[in-house]
């Protein structure tokens, strides 16, 4: 069994594969296995996904397109490694991102493991929060949420025995199937770390699924959907009141920054569904300042979007 199972879901990347493959065939750390899943790729991507399998770690699999979560799932179920990880085909990793993950895992056997991203695009940023080892999933949520890529599938390393015991997927034919996810992963964990190193490049590229603004409307609505079912799996849990109030608060802060890129009737449309699950009564009250919002909210949710809040 190999200590790690790299996913990488390929689709009509051919420009940036070779290097997304080569950061992973670099590592540092050497005991892994790569399943490299064409899912129904139209462009040169097969002959190179074809080169890298004279490396006996690199594995080919074909499959009809099903879209980003359809092919996670299809690596996840054929997956061997002690640990999951998801790199997207247009993004890299930096060498030594296993080899601390596995200090990590020597020392603390967590669950889950976050790794810190650098964005890249027009500039260069760090998107760090802060190190700790072996808190509960409670525990871990509330520092995690500080960090605006939290729930992002490739910024973590997943046990693959918790991930499989809790029948985790990603849903097929949704936006922001991370967001659907990553936060039950986080909260059903009994063992969570953060390492503080830099493992992971993000590349925001124009013509990237997070920046089609023509399919922004479908990713609000499923953003929607998310939370409807997020709200209802927590019900579920046996959390402390405290993470309770702060996960529907996230939930609720989330859809209200999904609403800022809309027109103005989807917008009107989009309000008005936040209005009828009552979303001011899931916000935190625990300041001034969070009050007075609050208040803001229920005179007015739009002129709120309009003036306080910021898109996503």
């Amino acid at each position: 069994m190999p200590r790690f199972s790299i996913i990488v879901p390929i689709y009509n990347v051919e420009k940036y594969l070779t290097s997304c493959l080569e950061s992973i065939q670099k590592q540092t750390f050497s005991d892994f296995e790569v399943l490299m899943i064409d899912d129904g790729t139209k462009d040169g991507s097969k002959k190179i996904m074809k080169a890298f399998e004279k490396d006996k770690r690199f594995h080919s699999y074909h499959k009809e397109n099903g879209g980003l979560s359809d092919a996670r799932n299809y690596g996840i179920e054929r997956a061997k490694g002690e640990y999951l990880l998801f790199v997207d085909s247009d993004d890299a990793i930096q060498k030594e991102l296993l080899f601390h993950l596995d200090e990590e895992i020597q020392k603390h056997h967590p669950e889950v493991i976050k790794f810190q991203i650098m964005v890249l695009g027009k500039e260069q940023k760090e998107e760090t929060v802060n190190s700790f080892s072996s808190l509960n999933g409670e525990e871990a949520f509330e520092t995690l949420i500080l960090n605006p890529y939290f729930v992002t599938a490739w910024s973590y390393a997943y046990q693959r025995k918790f991930f499989m015991k809790h029948h985790f997927q990603y849903q097929k034919g949704r936006y922001h199937e991370d967001f659907g996810l990553t936060p039950l992963i986080i909260l059903k964990a009994t063992s969570v770390s953060s390492i503080p190193y830099l493992g992971y490049q993000y590349f925001i590229r124009e013509n990237s699924i997070m920046t089609d603004h023509k399919k922004t409307f479908k990713k609000a609505m499923d953003s929607l959907y998310f939370f409807d079912f997020l709200l209802e799996e927590s019900k579920k849990l046996p959390l402390k009141e405290k993470t309770r109030k702060l996960f529907q608060s996230y939930l609720a802060n989330t859809l209200l920054c999904k609403s800022k890129a809309l027109s103005k009737e989807e917008k009107k449309f989009f309000l008005f569904e936040l209005k009828k699950r009552k979303i001011d009564t899931l916000l935190l009250e625990d300041t001034i300042l969070r009050k007075g919002k609050k208040f803001l909210i229920k005179l007015s949710l739009p002129l709120y979007v309009t003036f306080f809040v910021k898109g996503s």
